[in-house]
């Protein structure tokens, strides 16, 4: 499909500087998939606090570290008691 977009120069080169993007072709094609990926965080977003969770929280956090029996400064999270 082939299409005719116009656009504000200064705007691209703005966005081809910041991007770091050379091809202004390849920032317009950028543009719509940065736009769907922001909408979609927008999204979740819009669901906090409808969203109800069960289970321990503490359990879970301190499964992903591990736990250095010997050392006794610090709990299962690694924070210093």
């Amino acid at each position: 499909m082939c299409t005719k977009i116009l656009y504000d120069t200064d705007l691209v080169a703005e966005a081809e500087q910041l991007a770091s993007i050379d091809l202004a072709k390849a920032n317009i094609r950028e543009t719509p998939s940065s736009q769907m990926q922001l909408d979609e965080q927008a999204m979740i977003r819009n669901l906090r606090g409808q969203l109800h969770w069960e289970g321990d929280l503490m359990m879970l956090r301190a499964s992903r570290v591990e736990i250095d029996e010997s050392d006794n400064s610090t709990d299962a999270l690694g924070r210093l008691q």
